[in-house]
């Protein structure tokens, strides 16, 4: 760790722990880097990010960005609160190939209305298109996993590894801080599958 306790170390920790996550391969995962060999069944983390922003906004295309970078491929089917409800995200997932769902309404009782009749009109807006197809029965199936996908890995690292605060400061440092606490979750979730075990074997 004394290679890093220099000036300007920081910066590089962070590369180094994205590298070892993503690049750098290893013997028990038939030299594949670790990312790269999680279990499809296990609910893993891809991308990370730390902002001293409020607005959510912003991040999205970033986090598709490292996403793709980690992962090899764009994911085929997002899903976003309604912080991430922006013209420039919405007209972004309109172009890609990725099947979006952003909430457009933060009022949850709208959730509950009857899902929309009909094609959509030509003339509808992106807002308004994509309030119609996430009020869908598809479009609230796929939004309510978000509840079984995005949640729990919060809940896991409070109560399971007991992260509830950072211990650096600063973006330069807490960055580093975070990489480290999900790759503690990422492990302990290939550990879990029964995936480690496998790749041992082999």
């Amino acid at each position: 760790m004394s290679a890093y306790s220099t000036r300007g170390g920081t910066s590089g920790y962070i590369v180094w722990v994205h590298h070892y996550n993503h690049r750098r391969p290893h013997t028990a995962c038939g030299d594949q880097p670790p990312a790269s060999r999680l279990h499809a069944s296990v609910d893993n983390v891809v991308a990370t990010g730390v902002s001293n922003q409020a607005a959510d906004n912003p991040h999205l295309l970033p986090m598709l960005v490292e996403t793709e970078l980690n992962s090899g491929a764009i994911p085929r089917q997002i899903s976003a609160d309604a912080g991430y409800a922006g013209e420039t995200n919405l007209y972004l997932l309109d172009h890609l190939p990725i099947d979006g769902y952003v909430a457009i309404d933060k009022d949850k009782h709208s959730r509950h209305e009857p899902a929309p009749w009909g094609r959509i009109p030509k003339a509808a807006g992106l807002r308004e298109r994509m309030r119609r197809k996430t009020r869908t029965k598809k479009g609230r199936k796929v939004y309510a996993r978000r509840k079984h996908v995005v949640e729990p890995v919060f809940g896991f690292i409070k109560q399971a590894l007991g992260f509830r605060q950072f211990l650096l400061r600063g973006l330069d440092k807490v960055p580093a801080e975070w990489e480290l606490v999900n790759l503690a979750y990422n492990l302990r979730r290939l550990h879990a599958s029964g995936r480690r075990q496998v790749l041992m074997a082999t």
